[in-house]
């Protein structure tokens, strides 16, 4: 099977994410950060080694290579993985894509990703763009993207950058057949870099005028990123729940008096919430009790005869008022955390918890 190299640039200054660190380095809802998130979605099974192009002043800055690395090898196994380092800015994206084949010494098949989304693909050795359909997606910034059309289903017949004359969007993922045919075209038209920043799309746009052949590659799945609002929006869609167990999943029980713990009934309503959220895959489900440590197997077991989900628990808490406390700044916005009182053994969670949601 051929195998292509992957390019992340990452070189840019993020201006649309104002007083933050570089975007490609904020953390994602599930720890990791972003330049890891945005490749979850492929398929890297074509994919030989990942190559990060940053400028090396950010990487000297934040000290980030090992931690990195280590991020990589964990998500990725057995990928080899490197940085690029550039020591002065380019003026597009393009332009650092040809310094890293340039100084690689790349001459066969790339695919290029954009940090700042998520989408399905699997790269290969072909001239390929994917995109994705501007119906199914409630897109904010239709002119910061580019567009496609097509000669047939999958034939692409125009490219274009920042005009909205097509229904399909590029959503960042470009792959190449060729570096040394990337390197070709860019030379082409690096000239007109003085006019304005010249695009990964301008590169294929000579390519098609040259009657170069390339594949849509549709992704019904897009996650933008593109902006501090996008980023944000994205991070909403994610939650960490803290639900009490007695009382709120089961009828209220006691270690002393009867009902017992472990003889509770189920709060059917409320645990088809917490399932329903916990099947997402964007919601993590901590359950806080104030049974003892050692009641733990016969919880556990009785969380699972009444079939209620969760990630983790914490015994041995207080039985009192509980309060949560947590930060927020620009990429985690207030509030950053909120309450939901709930009379006891009420079954009527789903109401108050999409009202807070969708605060």
């Amino acid at each position: 099977m051929k195998k292509t190299t992957l390019l992340i640039p990452v070189a840019g200054s993020s201006k649309r994410f104002p007083n933050t660190k570089p975007k490609w380095l904020l953390t994602h809802p599930k720890g990791y950060p972003m330049i890891v998130g945005c490749l979850k979605q492929l398929n890297l099974q074509n994919v030989d080694e990942i190559n990060i192009i940053s400028l090396k002043e950010v990487l000297d800055k934040y000290e980030c290579r090992n931690s990195l690395l280590k991020q990589f090898e964990e998500n990725f196994p057995g990928k080899v993985v490197r940085f690029v380092e550039l020591n002065e800015k380019t003026n597009s994206q393009s332009e650092t894509v040809f310094e890293c084949l340039r100084q690689l010494n790349i001459t066969g098949s790339f695919y290029v990703k954009d940090s700042d989304n998520s989408f399905v693909d699997t790269p290969s050795v072909l001239n390929g763009i994917a995109y994705a359909k501007l119906r199914e997606h409630n897109l904010k910034n239709l002119g910061n993207k580019s567009y496609i059309s097509f000669f047939d289903k999958e034939q692409v017949s125009h490219i274009v950058e920042k005009q909205i004359n097509s229904s399909n969007f590029c959503i960042g993922g470009y792959s190449f057949e060729s570096a040394l045919e990337f390197q070709h075209y860019y030379n082409q038209i690096k000239h007109l870099e003085k006019d304005g920043e010249i695009y990964i799309s301008h590169v294929i746009h000579k390519m098609l005028l040259d009657k170069k052949s390339f594949k849509g590659i549709y992704s019904k799945e897009f996650n933008d990123w593109g902006t501090l609002e996008d980023w944000n929006a994205y991070k909403n869609k994610h939650l960490t729940l803290f639900v009490d167990i007695d009382g709120t999943l089961i009828e209220n029980t006691s270690e002393i008096l009867a009902p017992k713990w472990g003889s509770g009934k189920a709060l059917t309503n409320n645990i088809n919430v917490i399932n329903k959220l916990f099947n997402t895959g964007k919601c993590q489900i901590i359950l806080t009790t104030a049974r003892k440590v050692n009641y733990k197997n016969s919880t556990i077991d009785e969380l699972r005869i009444k079939q209620i989900n969760y990630h983790q628990i914490i015994f041995d808490l207080f039985h009192c008022k509980r309060v949560i406390i947590n930060d927020f700044s620009d990429t985690n916005p207030y509030p950053s955390c909120v309450s939901i009182n709930l009379e006891r053994d009420s079954d009527c969670l789903e109401k108050i918890l999409n009202s807070v949601i969708e605060q």
